[in-house]
């Protein structure tokens, strides 16, 4: 299983190398399904951390950290050593009706920043909000509701310097 996954790394990178070469920025999105306010996939980013984290070339990762199906935000160690990779958290729902927990959304990006540097951290939903023909069992006025709340939150977030002490940026990622 090893020998698959690493051939697929370097099908990954040689493409993504040569989106560098053309001076092109390459972002990944790891989808853990979507389909009808349902997932598909579970388990911890922390089993694949290594070879989907580190090993690739990615400059950018939007990962899907919405429920605890991702496992421990410690995951994101593996990108320590790549100071130029931003992460994109995939902090809030797309699926669900409610509004997502401001303070786990916070606490997580907290932990994140701990570990990459809050320069290196964007706040997101999980994925889309019609990634099926069908979408999300969410009404239009849901949906809005949480795009709001996710904007107040990285206001909060980055605009507020109570959040590790941080110098802030000056506008929401």
């Amino acid at each position: 299983m090893d020998g698959l996954a690493d051939e697929f790394v370097a099908i990954n990178n040689a493409v993504t190398d040569y989106g560098h070469q053309l001076g092109l920025k390459v972002w990944t999105h790891n989808c853990r399904g979507n389909y009808a306010s349902r997932h598909a996939a579970g388990g911890s980013y922390a089993a694949i951390a290594q070879k989907f984290l580190h090993d690739q070339h990615y400059d950018r990762f939007f990962l899907e950290w919405d429920d605890d199906r991702a496992g421990s935000i410690e995951a994101l160690k593996a990108l320590q050593d790549r100071p130029n990779v931003e992460v994109v958290l995939g902090a809030l729902s797309s699926k669900t009706s409610t509004l997502d927990d401001e303070d786990r959304v916070l606490r997580l990006l907290d932990k994140a920043s701990a570990i990459l540097g809050k320069n290196r951290l964007y706040l997101s939903h999980q994925c889309g909000f019609a990634s099926c023909d069908g979408g999300n069992e969410l009404t239009a006025a849901q949906q809005w509701a949480k795009i709001d709340q996710g904007q107040r939150i990285a206001a909060k977030y980055w605009l507020t310097p109570r959040f590790n002490g941080q110098p802030t940026r000056t506008t929401a990622p």
